[in-house]
């Protein structure tokens, strides 16, 4: 017995060294480090783009209290893409870090990013069926979750209501068509005082991207291997796109012409919408004519769709507290309370379908809202986002198209053949994604 207690006895001492040392250690704080940068994703105005931030941090720091978090404050936009380059060479990115749509690709490439597909899987108070299906998938690459959505901006079609009243024409229905656009748009695009020029058009700043969105067809595959610019529903948006130009004489009409009441429709974010029709921005746009929304118009072969934008988060892969880092994650995307209140403290929306489709949304949104701008539809603009797309995801996606957009244009604007002009910009990008 001497012997075996002789033989455990430094087990023994050590064991009480150990309990100490965990015991230290486990009442010692956790700091996890929170990447972010100031104003707003969408650049228009923030009044206070850290408030919201500030309640995520209590709501996690709630469960638990004995983690602190850190963040550096005044970081500009601009300069974000190069913090979070030069954290991730010294090789000290932050646990839990916004992701920029410029950088999400090159980030995902070089596994900055953690996957957090099994994470979601075993947690049972978070599913991908409580975010809309673009902006979850906007966290997507390669067909892997490496983000989670934080706050969503969607395009709509703004309507100048007062033009549309003074030529007798209705709002549309959200479910309206090409057919009925090109309509409008010849009844409005016309000589008003007589001078032979024209006065007022039927839309501005309306992409070929966009009507390719609403007939149906992506560009490219899931992965960046296949691209589709000879599909003939590429080839129908750009020839509508063909049509939308010569009704309004080729004319190069911007948001300008918009503000000025000249133009009854034009794409827009959910952003912008609110930053036009709330106080006190509103009253430097100096409009003075009624506001409201629509979905955009749909292609033969389409849907009424738009693109929506989403700003990511997303976890170190190398973080030292994974665990924590995705409690951290939810409590900025997936909180309710947090959620509703980017309605207050930021101009996008929420990618959680039921805080998008709660009534107290309409409520915050109509407070700031001039009387004759209160049409908001809180269930149209729910409808928008539950059929919105993402802008997709691969490596050479921004390369292709940046040729793509300068082919296209020159296509539309000099009324080149729809049908030889694709087949030859299919076959430049197709080859640049083979190699």
């Amino acid at each position: 017995m001497k012997k075996i207690f002789m033989a455990l006895l430094p087990l023994i001492l050590v064991i009480p060294i150990i309990l100490i040392a965990v015991i230290i250690t486990s009442k010692r704080d956790i700091t996890l480090e929170v990447g972010i940068f100031a104003g707003s994703n969408w650049n228009v105005a923030s009044e206070d783009s850290y408030r919201n931030i500030d309640e995520a941090i209590k709501e996690f720091q709630k469960i638990h209290p004995n983690v602190k978090v850190h963040y550096y404050s005044g970081i500009r936009k601009e300069d974000y893409s190069d913090y979070l380059a030069n954290k991730a060479l010294e090789g000290d990115l932050p646990d839990v870090f916004f992701v920029l749509n410029e950088d999400f690709n090159k980030f995902a490439e070089l596994g900055l990013l953690l996957n957090l597909e099994k994470i979601i899987e075993k947690d049972t108070s978070i599913s991908k069926e409580d975010y809309f299906e673009s902006a979850y998938n906007s966290g997507t690459y390669l067909n892997k979750q490496f983000a989670l959505p934080y706050e969503v901006n969607p395009n709509l079609m703004a309507i100048n209501r007062t033009l549309l009243e003074q030529n007798n024409i209705d709002v549309p229905d959200p479910n309206w068509t090409w057919e009925d656009f090109i309509g409008v748009c010849r009844e409005i695009t016309k000589d008003v005082n007589g001078d032979n020029k024209l006065d007022t058009f039927g839309v501005s700043n309306l992409n070929w991207l966009d009507a390719t969105y609403t007939n149906g067809i992506t560009l490219f595959n899931d992965i960046g291997t296949l691209s589709y610019f000879d599909d003939y529903r590429v080839k129908e948006a750009v020839s509508f796109m063909q049509k939308v130009n010569s009704i309004s004489e080729n004319q190069g009409l911007s948001s300008l012409d918009f503000d000025k009441g000249k133009v009854a429709f034009m794409p827009i974010s959910f952003a912008k919408y609110r930053t036009y029709t709330a106080y006190p921005y509103k009253i430097n746009k100096y409009l003075d004519y009624q506001w409201d929304f629509t979905s955009m118009p749909s292609g033969p072969y389409g849907d009424n769709v738009s693109e929506m934008q989403s700003l990511l988060m997303a976890i170190n892969v190398n973080s030292k507290h994974k665990a924590l880092a995705f409690d951290l994650l939810k409590a900025f995307t997936h909180n309710y309370k947090i959620q509703e209140q980017i309605y207050k403290f930021s101009q996008g929306a929420s990618p959680l379908k039921k805080v998008a489709k709660s009534d107290n949304i309409s409520d915050i949104l109509l407070e700031n809202m001039e009387v004759n701008d209160m049409k908001y539809n809180n269930n149209l603009l729910y409808e928008i986002m539950n059929k919105s797309i993402y802008p997709q995801k691969f490596k050479n996606y921004n390369e292709a198209m940046a040729i793509a957009e300068k082919e296209i244009d020159t296509i539309i604007n000099e009324e080149l053949d729809t049908s030889i002009s694709l087949k030859k910009l299919h076959r430049t990008i197709q080859s640049m994604l083979d190699n």
